[in-house]
């Protein structure tokens, strides 16, 4: 994933699908009714060290590709703050009222990329099996 800040939005780009994911922190309030998109509609705020992300309008059950459920009406809020230079951290706590019975969080850490790793084109994992990346290693590792 690969984290661009510009004055009213942040872009949360993904290697995998080509996915690019819009926070919106120009200040606007959430819109009271927005239409449902795979990544929901986004605006975010910083709180002390914490950027702070709050997500609604995800489409039915595009939650995963692992077949998590969730209805239209999950909202997630999201905390992602650096523990060092190396480390993200992100929270999510997700609320949804017809899929769950009360909201659930999960932390889930990520590592920085070492130095010069680019993105590549995604077709698919087996495509992509022999290619060598910077460090040496192959994408399928």
């Amino acid at each position: 994933m690969q984290i661009i800040q510009l004055p009213d939005e942040t872009l949360m780009i993904t290697e995998v699908l080509h996915e690019v994911r819009r926070v919106y922190t120009d200040g606007s309030p959430m819109p009271d009714d927005p239409d449902p998109a795979f990544s929901g509609y986004s605006v975010g705020r910083w709180d002390g060290d914490a950027f702070v992300i709050d997500t609604v309008a995800i489409k039915a059950n595009t939650l995963d590709r692992n077949g998590v459920p969730n209805s239209d009406q999950l909202t997630i809020k999201e905390r992602l703050r650096l523990r060092d230079a190396q480390t993200l951290e992100v929270q999510m706590t997700l609320t949804d009222p017809e899929a769950y019975t009360k909201p659930w969080t999960i932390t889930r850490v990520h590592r920085r990329a070492p130095a010069g790793r680019k993105f590549y084109e995604y077709i698919c994992n087996e495509n992509n099996r022999n290619q060598v990346l910077p460090d040496g290693t192959t994408a399928a590792e």
